[in-house]
């Protein structure tokens, strides 16, 4: 497809769309997304009570905790570059050819142009950060379901309200405030987990709402650990007998001057105060104010976490961190828990996009798409 070609593409596909995308020549073109300054509370709404509220601080909190940020990062990337093809819906008939360098192109024309894995990106961290799930814009050349689709897009989740009508699935505000009832064969809702309560409409349960709670501990305790190294809070309170606090004071003064003129910015010696009276020992009685649970496991509780991230985005364990010791780190054993892997989320996100793209009146009959790994194991096992 000539470069032209591509480009009318993109600009009728971008005429079409339901975004409102803001002009340069009309005196737009610069709209910051300007995220809150302030902290995240700690109590996100509960599931269902403040979707879209809550919707928004999952979005705020799951780069914030590192390990929940690198479990999401690796999903994302594994689920977007998995391999696919365009192949004939029936193989017993001439192999349409040109129809499957078509349907290749638009979806490698995805989001307007910028391409499969930033379509698949947008919608991946949807789907496994929000519980409203993910949406596919379906661009048409005309306003009805049988006329062929341009461009495949990511629309923004939480600018989408589900409205249970089938026939006018969702609502999408632009940002301009302006409200536009999609029909079905303009958009796509997806969830990868749904909750079955009818009056949710297809609202899921993501991976980050069944890890949160963990993730939130773990979070914490990242905060503490960060704020007891760097941190100006009080973590403890000291009551000190048999030396007074001028002395106190002058040590430290003391002790920072010999800091400085060393180069020691963040460590430093333990402060000695000698001479002492005798007479009068010193004792020193200390009440906590914040710590680590009692008998804290650090290596345990790590690879705990990475468990539950691991069941909750239906990865496995050694995808995100090192198989705990023993004879589980053996080839073997990596072999099975891959081949167990293939048939959680990996498997199950194929299907739920081989049937999005298959069912919805998006591409030919004469056509479907799949995924390469399906069966890439099974094939390998037969060849052997």
């Amino acid at each position: 497809m000539a470069a032209i070609e591509v480009k009318e593409l993109q600009d009728v596909a971008v005429q079409q769309s339901v975004v409102e995308r803001p002009s340069v020549r009309e005196g737009g073109g610069i709209h910051p997304w300007i995220l809150s300054v302030a902290s995240l509370a700690d109590e996100i709404p509960v599931w269902s009570t403040q979707p879209h509220e809550r919707d928004k601080q999952l979005r705020e909190f799951w780069y914030k905790e590192p390990v929940l940020a690198g479990v999401v990062a690796a999903s994302v990337a594994r689920n977007a570059a998995f391999a696919w093809e365009i192949v004939p819906t029936d193989p017993d008939k001439p192999k349409p050819v040109r129809t499957i360098r078509a349907v290749t192109k638009l979806l490698q024309m995805s989001q307007y142009g910028q391409g499969w894995i930033d379509y698949r990106t947008r919608i991946l961290l949807d789907l496994y950060c929000t519980d409203n799930g993910a949406f596919h814009e379906l661009i048409r050349r005309e306003d009805r379901p049988d006329s062929p689709v341009l461009n495949i897009a990511h629309l923004d989740s939480q600018r989408c309200r589900r409205t249970g009508d089938p026939y006018y699935p969702v609502e999408y505000t632009d940002i301009k405030g302006r409200t536009h009832v999609l029909k079905w064969w303009n958009v796509v809702a997806e969830s990868l987990y749904p909750s079955p309560i009818e009056e949710a409409y297809g609202v899921q349960y993501s991976p980050l709402t069944l890890a949160l709670m963990a993730a939130q501990i773990l979070r914490d305790i990242a905060i503490y650990k960060r704020e007891k190294v760097s941190g100006g809070n009080t973590r403890a309170i000291y009551f000190v007998t048999g030396v007074t606090q001028d002395t106190i004071e002058d040590a430290k003064q003391w002790a920072r001057q010999q800091n400085m003129n060393l180069g020691l910015y963040r460590y430093s010696d333990p402060i000695v105060i000698p001479g002492l009276d005798p007479t009068n020992p010193v004792k020193v009685d200390k009440i906590d104010i914040a710590s680590l649970p009692d008998d804290f496991d650090e290596e345990s509780t790590y690879k705990w976490y990475i468990t539950q991230l691991a069941n909750a985005f239906g990865m496995d364990y050694q995808e995100f961190a090192p198989l705990p010791g023993g004879n589980l780190g053996s080839s073997q054993q990596s072999v099975i828990l891959h081949q167990k892997t293939q048939g959680k989320g990996p498997a199950m996100m194929m299907a739920k996009t081989e049937h999005l793209l298959n069912n919805n009146a998006i591409l030919p009959d004469t056509v479907h798409f799949r995924y390469k790994e399906h069966d890439l194991r099974a094939e390998i096992d037969r060849s052997n």
